[in-house]
């Protein structure tokens, strides 16, 4: 049924409690759990013209990409006895958390996202928006949204 799973995992505990059901589900199913993380692009600041652009140092990027890589790398290993007899893969991409989410979900094909929502309410999700909420309208896959 659900053949490949994507995960998306931002550092905290709050994510990674979608890893015990989406390994339910694979485990169920047979399938791959495609854990995902969205870092910040490298961008510049400036104006458009290249001689007024002020390029951030290219290391910074490097560096939140393997630190998202370790990250990755450390929850498969803290999670081995969740996903035992499962394949996992790990996958960092850089962008826009939403965005990046469900475009990864277009390029690893996967069949379902399992994601975790804060749950906020009121003003604060008007401000902030909710990354869940964006995922959910603009995925083309179904999303699996826990709440906390």
């Amino acid at each position: 049924m659900f053949q490949r799973i994507l995960v998306p995992l931002d550092g905290s505990e709050l994510s990674e409690k979608a890893i015990p059901v989406a390994a339910w589900i694979a485990r169920a199913s047979g399938g791959t759990i495609v854990f995902v993380s969205v870092v910040l692009p490298p961008i510049e600041f400036g104006t458009y013209t290249p001689e007024r652009t002020i390029p951030l140092k290219p290391s910074a990027f490097k560096r939140r990409e393997v630190e998202a890589n370790s990250y990755l790398t450390g929850v498969i290993n803290t999670y081995t006895n969740e996903l035992a007899g499962i394949n996992t893969e790990i996958d960092v991409t850089a962008g826009a958390v939403s965005s990046g989410i469900y475009s990864e979900a277009r390029l690893e094909h996967v069949d379902l996202i399992v994601i975790c929502s804060k749950g906020e309410m009121g003003l604060k999700r008007w401000v902030f928006g909710s990354i869940a909420q964006e995922v959910v309208r603009h995925s083309l896959v179904p999303v699996l949204v826990l709440q906390e």
